[in-house]
């Protein structure tokens, strides 16, 4: 209990603080919101107007102020409106995080899928076929932005091949050539560090064990070896979940997928801070998230865990 309160305790200070980080650098960079969200609606602001904008904005008011006053609001789950529209932006992000949480489920699975199957068959068979696709899927995965893979993607499968659509509707029936993409990212990240993770559970007393009562090779891999390995493995997988909602937004723009991606992105370009502060601290918190859930996991599924609490 005391670890899951402290896990607990560690994390609202880790939000804290990326809240202020956050609010605090979008809040001074270089310009003025005032004058150019003025000069969407005409040439030349005078002083006046400028002035009523940023009293409209509160921007007027002093930072820390500004910064307490977000907080509050935000800890409400009020991240403010949209300088652009003026819509909630709770209710612009709403509409949008449906289908980016889609792409994120089948983008997480298929990696887990390729890794779980190649890192598998190549602790199974060293320096085998499997062993050597892992480490060209390592290169490509990490060597090729996200994008330039999707690119590739849609210029094989979707223009050459005509096996896939090119535009994504944020529905299953199109969110296959997009998680696919992204998946082959996370596998290359994923791979040898899980491979290893089962070369260690084939090689391990217990294995040797069931070898001897005649157990196969292939029954021991999918049965007992990858099963063992997935404790070790529950840090990255924390991670990897954590990473699949942001790791979603050039994936989306390349496969015009109608989420979050192309939204944010318009955001930053046209300075639409309120937005902007509410995905970052929404990335944050499903960071900070996934990745304790994952290591609280590995905590109570770890024997060494099961031993440290039995010796307290």
């Amino acid at each position: 209990m005391r670890v899951v309160l402290a896990r607990l305790a560690g994390m609202l200070a880790t939000l804290g603080v990326a809240s202020m980080v956050i609010y605090l650098i979008l809040a001074v960079l270089p310009g003025d919101p005032a004058a150019f969200l003025a000069s969407r609606a005409s040439t030349r602001a005078s002083p006046e107007t400028l002035a009523l904008i940023r009293e409209q904005l509160g921007l007027d008011q002093p930072l820390p102020l500004r910064y307490l006053h977000w907080l509050a609001n935000a800890l409400h789950g009020d991240f403010g409106r949209s300088w652009l529209t003026g819509a909630s932006v709770m209710d612009l992000m709403g509409q949008r995080i449906g289908a980016t949480a889609l792409l994120g489920v089948f983008l997480f699975l298929s990696g887990c899928l390729l890794t779980f199957v190649l890192g598998g068959l190549a602790a199974l068979k060293p320096r085998g076929v499997a062993d050597r696709l892992l480490s060209a899927q390592a290169l490509i995965g990490t060597a090729l932005p996200g994008f330039v893979l999707g690119l590739i993607a849609i210029r094989i499968f979707a223009n050459g091949l005509g096996w896939a659509s090119v535009i994504g509707d944020g529905t299953p029936r199109t969110v296959l050539p997009p998680a696919a993409v992204g998946g082959l990212g996370l596998a290359s990240y994923w791979g040898r560090p899980f491979s290893s993770l089962v070369g260690a559970a084939l090689a391990s007393d217990w294995a040797l064990a069931a070898r001897a009562r005649g157990i196969g090779e292939t029954r021991l891999l999918w049965r007992h070896a990858i099963p063992n390995a997935l404790v070790g493995f529950l840090p990255f997988l924390g991670i990897g979940l954590a990473g699949a909602l942001t790791g979603t937004i050039m994936i989306e723009n390349v496969f015009s997928w109608p989420g979050l991606g192309a939204f944010i992105v318009d955001a930053i370009k046209r300075r639409d801070l309120p937005v902007v502060q509410a995905f970052a601290m929404l990335a944050v918190t499903f960071y900070i998230a996934t990745t304790a859930a994952a290591d609280l996991m590995f905590w109570l599924l770890s024997p060494r865990a099961d031993q440290g609490g039995a010796q307290s």
